[in-house]
């Protein structure tokens, strides 16, 4: 028997993270993010919503340092 890491309830069957992230990348860094810990159902899409917020972020963060060289050269391409 399993329990969740976080909420401590048993676990019947152990969500996939494939069952959550459609996007393969995603599911895979998700994966790696987990490692073995166990989540229920229900704390597995509290997780998904944190990793799609902080997916919009890092992507947000990528543009920003993008649009903005900090070695003070100008923007190739």
């Amino acid at each position: 028997m399993k329990v969740c890491d976080r909420c401590g309830r048993r676990i019947d069957v152990k969500p996939r993270p494939a069952d959550f992230f459609k996007d393969f990348v995603e599911e895979a860094v998700a994966r790696m993010v987990l490692g073995e810990v166990d989540l229920c159902r229900e704390c597995m899409e509290e997780f998904h919503k944190l990793f799609r917020a902080r997916v919009s972020e890092l992507r947000e963060e990528l543009q920003r340092w993008l649009e903005h060289p900090m070695d003070g050269g100008e923007k190739r391409g």
